[in-house]
């Protein structure tokens, strides 16, 4: 029942109820679903933000069930809600939005939002408020400090922020005020989980080149590689940022993912996009001076980063085969890097290799998935739960086949030219059959982690075989 004693509460939703962007959020969106559009955004918004709001509305979709919701406010209107109040929430995001969010809830008695002439922000969305309700009449849930003259209106202010500079300015100019304090999060923290720096382990392929090719003792060749990895690092971390923002949705439907910074609203995707685009600069910056080779291998590589997270990772097998094409593209490019010719057999070892380790990958996410529906699809995969024995036994044969490529290797007049004892090679076989097999038993019990790499990283054993390799291969030389 309304109790109306209590003045009516009106709340925000970006940054107060929710820890994104609406707005952000949806230009996110339509990048997914009609990324030929992106290039029309700066001239919607010179035509207003009412103008950009319309056409994300006509073009992109939220789903606003996904979105990452602040518990703390929750909470805060259940109790409200509970009391008998009026609550109201009203956003600068186009009405429609704000009106799924308010049904999907179920706390509101009342939303307002941005029309096709309207942008309700500042001054008119303070307006709107004092038209409806007077001044001093109403309490007043924000988070930023365009929320301030909205504050100074109200009969009580409530503020949900982390910046104790601006809950300072509140209290002086606030007849009351109340301080919801998000749980702490570290932002650099937060931004160095999702640029996935123990991910930068995978460039070490790298180094391949210089390995294969018997010149890992030139110092100039070796910093050259150090300067490659360091390039390749950087745009992959860049890529793992702006993956993780095509993904949000799919992401926020995963139980592990869903944790992601992006997808629980820890970074915001504006500074997603300006931290991507600051280590693709860095990248660039340090790949050029290597050679333009280089940096044109480096832009190859980005290019089909881009073009698996928008389009072939939603391809059956397609994808994992560029998958495995962007690992061997490493190895490549540290032998452009250093002027090494990477043989054909090293080229072929890794595809089937790499080629085998994508589909564990996809064979552990749809063991991970293994609950749904039988027939359904892979949320943006083009899998189903069906597909694990296929994906199973086309995984061992690649990881076999990449095993049968050395063994031929070792039988070609190529080995007697570079290695003095050419026999002890042998042993190489063994010991990465011995690793691929182990770790397909171990993806076909379901113990895989959805990342092979970081099972690799991870795994004692894979250390001492790779030891005993290394040691073969040296012994042989």
């Amino acid at each position: 029942m309304r109790n109306i004693t209590l003045p009516p509460l009106c709340v925000d939703l970006d940054g107060t109820l929710i820890k994104t962007n609406t707005l952000q959020e949806s230009i996110l969106a339509l990048a997914r679903t009609a990324p030929q559009y992106v290039f029309l955004l700066p001239f919607w918004l010179m035509r207003g933000q009412a103008y950009l709001w319309r056409r994300l509305r006509q073009l992109a979709s939220l789903n606003v069930a996904l979105l990452p919701y602040r518990l703390e406010v929750l909470e805060y209107l259940e109790r409200e809600k509970y009391a008998g109040r009026e609550i109201i929430l009203i956003s600068g995001a186009h009405h429609t939005l704000v009106e799924r969010v308010a049904r999907h809830l179920k706390l509101f008695d009342h939303s307002l939002g941005s029309d096709d002439l309207t942008h309700l922000v500042d001054e008119k969305k303070l307006s709107a408020i004092v038209e409806r309700y007077g001044k001093k009449s109403f309490d007043y849930v924000g988070n930023s400090r365009a929320d301030l003259r909205i504050w100074k209106a109200s009969r009580h202010a409530v503020i949900v922020s982390s910046d104790m500079f601006l809950v300072s300015q509140l209290r002086k100019c606030a007849d009351s005020f109340e301080h919801i304090k998000p749980p702490d999060k570290l932002w650099f923290k937060a931004l160095f989980k999702a640029a996935r720096v123990h991910q930068w382990a995978k460039n070490l392929l790298l180094f391949a080149a210089i390995f294969l090719g018997h010149r890992f003792n030139d110092p100039a060749l070796v910093f050259s590689v150090i300067q490659g990895f360091v390039a390749f690092s950087l745009c992959g971390s860049a890529v793992y940022i702006i993956n993780d923002l095509v993904d949000l949705e799919a992401d926020r439907l995963h139980a592990r993912k869903r944790k992601r910074p992006f997808a629980a609203g820890d970074i915001s995707p504006a500074t997603g996009i300006l931290v991507s685009a600051f280590l693709l600069f860095g990248a660039f910056a340090v790949a050029i001076p290597l050679s333009l080779n280089f940096a044109a291998a480096l832009a190859t590589y980005f290019a089909l980063t881009l073009l698996y997270s928008f389009y072939f990772k939603e391809k059956l097998l397609v994808d994992v085969f560029l998958l495995a094409s962007l690992y061997t593209i490493r190895v490549w490019a540290g032998g452009v890097c250093v002027g090494v010719t990477i043989s054909h057999w090293a080229l072929a070892f890794f595809m089937c290799l790499f080629l085998s380790l994508a589909l564990a990958k996809r064979h552990s996410e749809l063991t991970t998935s293994a609950s749904l529906q039988e027939g359904k699809l892979l949320n943006r995969r083009g899998y189903r739960s069906s597909d694990i024995p296929f994906v199973l036994s086309y995984g061992c044969v690649s990881s076999l086949m990449s095993v049968l490529v050395i063994a031929i290797y070792l039988n070609s007049p190529d080995v007697a030219s570079h290695y003095r004892r050419p026999s002890l090679l042998w042993f190489v076989c063994p010991a990465l059959a011995y690793w691929s097999s182990r770790l397909w038993i171990i993806a076909a019990r379901g113990k895989l982690d959805e990342d092979p790499v970081l099972f690799a990283i991870k795994d004692k054993i894979s250390y001492l075989l790779g030891a005993i390799i290394l040691a073969v291969v040296l012994l042989a030389i």
